[in-house]
């Protein structure tokens, strides 16, 4: 929770690639650094692997979250590019695999000091669906996971 403010990670497969890919948001206090990372391949070829400034990330529009007792609206989704033109997009979806307020089980001294930071620290786990694009191939159409973590 000092490092990080929050983080999107997907995996999945699409076109019979498999595909893994986050974006990890540093705090202010550390350099607010995102440090990105794309990966796509399969059994006999990588086809991508790319990190920090060799990826792009457009987190998808503010949407309302799936789970009522989430209050905060997320974001629709998280695409990775690179100059390449490599291209996965994840979906959230309203099949939510988890859901869960990280200080929903501590004792209430931890909620109430949580609560005085501005902390709300939530993690969601969603089926995603997943659009990849790669050069010189077909556009494919896949499934997988997305996760969101909001340590803010």
């Amino acid at each position: 929770a000092k490092l990080f403010d929050n983080w999107w990670w997907g995996r999945g497969r699409s076109g019979g690639q498999t595909i893994i890919a986050s974006d990890i948001h540093g705090k202010s206090a550390v350099g607010g650094t995102n440090i990105p990372l794309f990966f796509v391949g399969d059994e006999t070829r990588v086809e991508v692997d790319a990190f920090g400034s060799d990826v792009s990330t457009i987190e998808g529009s503010p949407v309302r979250h799936p789970d009522p007792r989430h209050g905060r609206p997320i974001g629709s989704g998280i695409s990775f590019a690179t100059a390449g033109g490599s291209r996965a997009e994840f979906k959230i979806s309203d099949h939510v695999l988890t859901s869960a307020d990280l200080l929903a089980d501590e004792p209430v001294a931890m909620r109430v000091a949580a609560s005085a930071m501005s902390m709300k620290p939530w993690y969601t786990r969603f089926e995603s669906p997943i659009a990849l694009s790669l050069p010189g191939q077909s556009p494919s159409a896949g499934r997988g996971t997305l996760e969101y973590f909001e340590l803010k």
